[in-house]
């Protein structure tokens, strides 16, 4: 299995994971970003994370991807893949990273026209 976690300024940090339901439905997994520009790497084996899954009625996968997509240093959505119980993640995880990157400049640019279009 692959395994990637780097740190950057662009990390997920406590403060942009603590408000709101969305985050504590999420809290396993985002706790894997803490710190992180984004994990690539088996479910950590504990009832937090298997919890998670068993909620949603899903088996745990056997390998996960989580990326963070900013905008203006916020946290705004996570690009998330999964690859079920038997199997791996197909693709580099930079092009992964990358799709995320012009994920967040597009929303980025829709926040500008709109704020352009309230003038």
């Amino acid at each position: 299995m692959f395994s990637q976690s780097t740190q950057s300024q662009s990390s997920v940090s406590r403060s942009q994971m603590s408000s709101g339901a969305p985050a504590q439905l999420l809290e396993p997994l985002l706790e894997l970003l803490r710190g992180e520009t984004l994990y690539r790497g088996p479910l950590p084996d504990d009832q937090r994370h298997a919890g998670f899954y068993h909620s949603l009625d899903v088996p745990p996968p056997s390998e996960l991807m989580l990326i963070p997509i900013h905008v203006e240093d916020r946290l705004v959505a996570l690009l998330y893949g999964d690859s079920g119980p038997n199997g791996a993640i197909r693709g580099e995880t930079e092009l992964y990273h990358r799709l995320a990157r012009k994920v967040g400049l597009a929303l980025n640019l829709v926040r500008i026209k709109q704020e352009i279009r309230a003038l």
